[in-house]
């Protein structure tokens, strides 16, 4: 578990510098767990905003703000015709 953000900031030297490891290794093993203790402590720490976290998840998808209102109104009609 990483406790501060100098913990934090040497984990990330680590994965940068392991970044390219060959899975199977040792060193991409050890890559897979810095990232997982990476992410638990900036999840702990430094939660992401509401919107930046949808507009996160919309560039992962490759969707823009026109696809999100289809959505929204597709969602919508599902909700009021039950």
């Amino acid at each position: 578990m990483l406790r501060s953000d100098e913990e934090l900031d040497e984990a990330l030297k680590e994965v940068d510098r392991l970044w390219d490891a060959v899975p199977g290794t040792e060193d991409h093993d050890r890559l897979e767990l810095l990232m997982v203790l990476v992410e638990d402590y900036e999840n702990r720490h430094y939660p992401p905003e509401p919107i930046e976290a949808i507009k996160f998840r919309m560039e992962q998808q490759g969707l823009n703000r026109k696809d999100a209102q289809l959505e929204r109104t597709r969602t919508a009609h599902r909700i009021q015709t039950g």
